[in-house]
């Protein structure tokens, strides 16, 4: 994981000839009552989070645009994620490895990274029909850098 240096990523990303990628990891679930509305990245219960940025990447429009329109095809909760302060394995697989197309994937979790992370069984769910939908299309747009 990022938190450990993104080691794993770095060695797949060397090795492979990638075209696109999609990480799917989690993000932060904050609507809780300390937070304003404004601050609030996903929330629980609300579906599969679709990537737009974090601190390392924009994700391709395109591929985010697919997959936005794939779960609304599907009828697919979903909620678009702008993780300010934080990041994926995503900006190793563009930055370093100059791949365009990448796009992200996200399980919101509420109190991340301590023992008491808490996920809602249905944005699990919705997380792995869009991972299966795209699976089975073979329209993935590819950007060339």
């Amino acid at each position: 994981p990022e938190e450990l240096g993104t080691r794993g990523v770095r060695g797949l990303s060397e090795t492979l000839e990638l075209d696109a990628a999609l990480v799917i990891d989690t993000t932060v679930a904050n609507d809780t009552l300390v937070h304003q509305s404004a601050e609030t990245i996903t929330e629980l219960g609300s579906g599969v989070g679709i990537m737009v940025k974090d601190d390392s990447i924009c994700v391709d429009s395109r591929f985010r645009e697919h997959l936005m329109t794939m779960a609304q095809q599907n009828g697919i909760p979903y909620q678009r994620e702008i993780l300010p302060g934080g990041d994926t394995e995503a900006g190793i697989l563009q930055v370093g490895q100059g791949i365009s197309t990448i796009g992200g994937l996200s399980i919101p979790t509420r109190y991340l990274h301590t023992e008491a992370e808490s996920i809602h069984l249905a944005d699990l769910e919705t997380t792995i029909e869009l991972l299966v939908a795209l699976l089975n299309d073979n329209g993935i747009p590819i950007s060339r850098s």
